[in-house]
């Protein structure tokens, strides 16, 4: 799936979850976000030519990211929102759980980086 595919996916599970949060829809919601910000990260790089990058940990990617996006602002979002949906995802518990609303702005920022990227 493209990263886009997996975008409007989590924007699915947001939508129709009811409100309620911790459940299993915003797990799965959290895990579609991280899966479509690497993909399109990754995208970025090969087509930047920077394969180095593209095999290198998360951690530094994303701190490489202001460096090359003409976005620095946003490429500087994208870091924390990933570590944020990390923590989300590998924590057992709920209370890393995002909200409904953290996961809306996650997904505002992931498509907007996706649409950078594929302009």
């Amino acid at each position: 799936m493209t990263p886009r595919m997996l975008l409007e996916q989590a924007q699915r599970l947001i939508n129709g979850n009811g409100g309620v949060r911790g459940l299993p829809w915003a797990r799965a919601a959290t895990l579609l976000l991280r899966q479509a910000l690497e993909g399109a990260i990754t995208n970025y790089w090969r087509r930047k030519g920077q394969t180095g990058l593209a095999n290198s940990s998360w951690r530094s990617q994303l701190i490489c990211l202001p460096y090359f996006l003409s976005d620095p602002p946003l490429a500087t979002r994208i870091g924390w929102i990933w570590s944020a949906l990390s923590r989300a995802i590998h924590h057992r518990g709920l209370e890393f759980a995002p909200s409904e609303a953290e996961l809306a702005g996650y997904v505002t920022d992931v498509a907007a980086l996706i649409d950078l990227i594929e302009r």
